[in-house]
């Protein structure tokens, strides 16, 4: 359960984050394909972060032990 939460909260997070971005972008005047395209490249390198955590595929061996 705790890491649905965990992964649930990191992809708010992420959603934030990458609207903070989006609004650095826009304030620094650069166009939207553009934003799209750096906006793209930090939600792929973050999702990668995600799934490569270590930490969370023993937390889920962990659970599935206990289930």
């Amino acid at each position: 359960m705790w890491m649905i939460i965990s992964k649930v909260s990191s992809l708010k997070f992420q959603s934030l984050n990458l609207t903070l971005w989006n609004a650095v972008f826009i304030n620094e005047g650069i166009p939207q394909a553009e934003r799209l395209a750096k906006l793209n490249a930090i939600a792929i390198s973050q999702m990668k972060v995600l799934t490569e955590d270590h930490r969370l595929l023993q937390l889920s061996e962990v659970n599935e032990k206990e289930s």
